[in-house]
């Protein structure tokens, strides 16, 4: 596997962070802004960039009552990140000869448990987690892994995360970017199809039992 790795949604919030801490450790690593021509803007970066490991990170809608949603918006915004995602995991199904090591992985946000006022953000963060899963199944045999990172409410205007526990934190953009690095590690081959939440302990507090 080489070393090098594209971020899809470098402008987005934790893409900065991601982006610094992969050139830290060594990764070749080059970021393209969320464009809803994703495929032509990795088609441009042949032949000179093959990225082995791609990490899509999606842009955060804000918070709207589903009472002021309209349904377009919805579906505009559910496809800008949902296929952003797809257009990455065909580039790694085509990129390389079948079995050979990949990595994908898929940012998503806390809005998937339940928040309100998130109609977007819950549909886009949960379809994110819910490919990271299906693709595992799918990918695995072609030797791509597929995992995903749940970090920071994913929805702009939200305040959830103020009511962190006593033992939690609220956490930084730098360990969020440590937890995706965690899973295009070549050594994380063996996990796939997992969701990883950078919570500061959160969501252990909110989960039933």
């Amino acid at each position: 596997m080489n070393n090098t790795v594209l971020v899809v949604g470098s402008d987005a919030p934790y893409g900065a962070a991601i982006l610094k801490r992969l050139q830290a450790e060594g990764y070749v690593v080059i970021g393209l802004t969320n464009t809803s021509d994703l495929a032509t803007a990795i088609e441009k970066l042949k032949p000179d960039f093959s990225p082995q490991r791609v990490i899509v990170v999606p842009r955060l809608p804000p918070t709207t009552p589903i009472s002021d949603l309209a349904a377009e918006d919805l579906i505009l915004a559910t496809d800008d990140a949902l296929v952003s995602a797809e257009v990455a995991a065909r580039y790694l199904l085509s990129s390389a000869p079948a079995k050979h090591p990949r990595r994908l992985v898929l940012l998503s946000g806390w809005a998937v448990m339940g928040l309100p006022d998130a109609t977007v953000a819950s549909g886009i963060m949960g379809g994110l987690i819910g490919l990271a899963k299906s693709w595992a199944l799918e990918l695995g045999p072609e030797g791509i892994t597929v995992n995903a990172v749940v970090a920071g409410a994913g929805v702009v205007g939200s305040h959830w995360e103020d009511s962190l526990p006593p033992i939690g934190h609220h956490p930084t953009d730098d360990e969020v970017a440590h937890a995706v690095l965690f899973f295009v590690d070549e050594r994380s081959g063996g996990i796939n199809g997992q969701v990883l939440f950078v919570c500061g302990g959160l969501t252990p507090g909110i989960m039933p039992t």
